[in-house]
């Protein structure tokens, strides 16, 4: 992905399932988390993600199962009690320690 592609990202779901695609087949692990984490906290749902109908087998094959694993792992995230807008994992207890404090 070309450094301008990703300073000025279409805020859509699609572009930002194929920037996932390229994060995945790339290696780029430190920005494919980045990127799931930017999808987690936009408003958009998991369902918006329309079938990619791509014409390249392999690609379509990735880009089109991104949207089972977003759900898993949204869902695996609902459950630990971490809602949208929350801080990354790595954050988590100062952020749970914050919240509890709030509610005293």
């Amino acid at each position: 992905m070309t450094k301008q592609a990703r300073s000025n990202p279409r805020p859509y779901p699609t572009a930002s399932s194929y920037r996932m695609y390229e994060y995945i087949v790339t290696g780029f692990v430190t920005e494919l988390r980045d990127e799931i984490e930017y999808f987690y906290n936009q408003l958009w749902t998991v369902s918006e993600i329309p079938d990619p109908k791509d014409k390249n087998p392999e690609r379509y094959a990735v880009v089109a199962a991104l949207p089972y694993h977003l759900v898993r792992a949204f869902n695996r995230l609902a459950e630990r009690g971490l809602p949208r807008a929350s801080p990354a994992i790595s954050r988590v207890e100062g952020w749970k320690t914050d919240q509890v404090g709030r509610l005293f």
